[in-house]
């Protein structure tokens, strides 16, 4: 399984939406008695529809990880019920709103996602919802509106800027459309939607390399989400066990959607306690959470029931690192290195690890042991260059990010990195 450094650890800048659209979601906010205005009063909810508000959101749980359509069936008619007997509450004509979205209900949808907002207009997931209702039903610029308040709200998904992309390109604003799914694809490397976009984009600005590049990123990520449809179809079978539960979590985890394979992972944990790669998976996916000291327990515990496992135990040293225990992390790294010596990706994983140890001679060994047995490794070649600039060696550097150019022709960090070095040098 890929180890993807860069979904937890790297420090990514997000970029942030254009100064007009916020100005716009704040109006949006601000004409529906936001921000610091006073909210309308909100009637008190009864018990019965309470109730049946719990019982749509349990059965929606249940959905979520693995329970039959049914599940989602019961869900819809609880809150149906719920809006039936509080027709005022904004929570459960967000909830509705949701799920009558997700079945397609789109008309029906949007009244109920509209009002939740105008009864609650610091519910930035309502704003998403109706953002996306609307531009389900191709309302573009009220969508726009819509998406700009929930993220000027707080929602900062790689969906909702993919969504904004979308609604950016049908208005033929197409810089602000691209800018919008790298902000996407910053979040989520692996949105396949993104990369298609991207792709066509750049054709139409005559970067056929960039392009290419991007179109072959939409394959395989596309080609990883039809299995992660599959394997949901598969685990919601009555018959499924845990390891079907196992490969949905894995798949999610493939495609960086950690809170999506934690929940699965999680069952897949209860339902057998024993198993290996469910802990695995768990751990790996806490990790990119931010949840160390879970993602600690249960890579700990693969470990022990599988120690043959590199790449687990890979992320655990990373893992010891971040909850603050470098020795033990240390430790694991070298005992991996010295039982898998000609193991490239090893090798550039450990390169990594002494990164984020802030022992740059350690990394740049790594990585020079690394490019010595494949010539052709590009990132190993790329993470020495930069040791090599920031150390003040300008001529090692440039002869490393040349290396790297003459590999992968066009390599957009290794372009930036001999720019930055070129200006850097002239001085």
């Amino acid at each position: 399984m890929c180890i993807r450094r860069t979904s937890r650890r790297a420090s990514i800048s997000r970029s942030a939406p254009a100064t007009t659209a916020l100005l716009l979601a704040a109006a949006l906010l601000a004409s529906c008695g936001g921000g610091n205005a006073e909210e309308p009063a909100r009637a008190e909810r009864s018990a019965a529809g309470g109730a049946a508000f719990e019982q749509g959101r349990a059965a929606l749980r249940a959905y979520r990880v693995g329970g039959p359509l049914a599940s989602r069936a019961r869900a819809l008619e609880a809150f149906e019920e719920a809006a039936r007997l509080d027709p005022g509450d904004p929570e459960i004509l967000a909830a509705l709103g949701e799920i009558l979205l997700e079945v397609d209900r789109v008309d029906e949808a949007i009244p109920r996602l509209r009002e939740a907002a105008r009864l609650a207009p610091a519910m930035a997931n309502a704003r998403w919802g109706l953002g996306r209702a609307l531009l389900s039903a191709g309302d573009l610029e009220p969508a726009l509106l819509a998406l700009d308040a929930a993220l000027a709200g707080g929602v900062d998904s790689a969906d909702l800027h993919h969504a904004r992309a979308v609604c950016l390109e049908q208005l033929d604003r197409r810089d602000e459309a691209a800018a919008a799914n790298m902000a996407a694809l910053e979040r989520r490397p692996t949105l396949a939607a993104a990369h298609l976009r991207l792709s066509e984009l750049a054709k139409a600005a005559g970067r056929e390399a960039e392009a290419e590049a991007r179109l072959a990123q939409f394959m395989h990520w596309t080609g990883v989400e039809s299995q992660l449809s599959r394997a949901l179809g598969a685990a919601r079978e009555a018959s499924a066990g845990p390891a079907a539960i196992t490969e949905v979590a894995r798949l999610y985890f493939e495609l960086a959607r950690a809170e999506e394979s934690l929940q699965w992972s999680r069952r897949a944990v209860e339902l057998d306690p024993r198993s290996a790669e469910a802990h695995r998976v768990r751990g790996l996916a806490a990790s990119m959470s931010g949840r160390l000291d879970e993602a600690r327990v249960h890579l700990s515990e693969a470990r022990r029931l599988m120690p043959a496992d590199v790449w687990g135990a890979v992320e655990l040293a990373f893992v010891h690192l971040g909850c603050g225990d470098p020795a033990a992390g240390t430790a694991l790294m070298d005992e991996l290195v010295a039982g898998h010596p000609g193991d490239v990706n090893l090798l550039f994983q450990a390169g990594q690890f002494g990164l984020e140890l802030g022992d740059e001679q350690r990394a740049l060994l790594a990585f020079e042991r690394a490019a010595e047995l494949d010539p052709d490794h590009v990132e190993t070649r790329l993470a020495a260059g930069r040791i090599h600039a920031r150390a003040g060696r300008p001529d090692e550097a440039e002869a490393l990010f040349r290396a790297v150019l003459s590999l992968a022709p066009g390599h957009p960090v290794a372009l930036q990195s001999l720019t930055q070095l070129e200006a850097e040098t002239s001085r």
